[in-house]
């Protein structure tokens, strides 16, 4: 099944991601392919080498995107970024801000957010990039920035309008941790966002139809930003366009 990212329309469900390791992980990623009426498709271990898996013919054979996780200060531009620019993938960053919000509400982080997609626009100006920015934002003490819902907001916006600056293509994903009251709060508007996301790597944290309702209700594209629980992804109709999937002991 061919993901083609930014055309499906919105009742389409799940497609499958190819996705990398981050840095900060170092095990091999699973892959989920999911199709309409199933909740949990094949899942496989490619074998990875300096970031770049080597034995593609156990991939998907028309995967596009190759996702990531990334502190803010590292660059953008890595062996996986120059591997996806060489074939043409979408990248999907989870771009965080380990250093909280504080430097980014002031001002004091704008040239390095600059500068950072400068560098990934200046190197290859064609790729697709979707960044995940500050996920999981209405969690409660594991995350520097799980603030409270203004200070989010405002740190959120600043990074929308100074990357909307250096490359207006990007696409930004904003992600909750679950689809509740709570993550409401912290919706920064519909203006500043191109998709909205969740993350399901636990029961507690319900499964997407109970996560559906809030999640769907702000009228944008959903993308599983992060599941290590294909099972939880338990839809056949929906606005789901895209599940990233790990496996579970990349993201402990």
């Amino acid at each position: 099944m061919r993901v083609v990212l930014f055309l499906l329309p919105v009742a389409i469900l799940v497609v499958l991601v190819g996705s990398l390791v981050a840095s900060r992980h170092q095990h091999p990623v699973s892959l989920l392919v999911a199709t309409p009426g199933m909740s949990k498709g094949p899942i496989v271990k490619p074998i990875i080498r300096e970031g770049i898996y080597t034995n593609e013919p156990y991939l998907p054979s028309e995967y596009e995107i190759i996702a990531w996780f990334s502190r803010l200060g590292e660059p953008l531009v890595n062996n996986k970024f120059r591997y996806a620019c060489e074939r043409n993938l979408t990248v999907l960053i989870t771009w965080e801000s380990w250093g909280g919000l504080d430097d980014i509400i002031s001002g004091k982080n704008d040239n390095l957010i600059v500068s950072s997609l400068q560098e990934a626009y200046q190197s290859c100006p064609q790729l697709d990039m979707i960044i995940r920015l500050n996920h999981e934002m209405d969690g409660v003490g594991w995350y520097p920035w799980q603030s409270s819902p203004g200070v989010y907001i405002e740190a959120w916006r600043r990074v929308i309008d100074l990357g909307r600056q250096v490359n207006p293509n990007i696409k930004w994903l904003w992600s909750p941790n679950q689809g509740t009251e709570r993550a409401r709060l912290f919706y920064p508007g519909s203006e500043w966002l191109d998709y909205v996301g969740l993350t399901l790597n636990y029961v507690e944290g319900g499964t997407y139809l109970q996560n559906q309702d809030v999640i769907e209700s702000f009228g944008k594209p959903v993308i599983i930003g992060e599941t290590s629980r294909p099972e939880l992804i338990n839809v056949v109709d929906s606005a789901i366009i895209v599940v990233v999937y790990f496996d579970k002991q990349d993201l402990d």
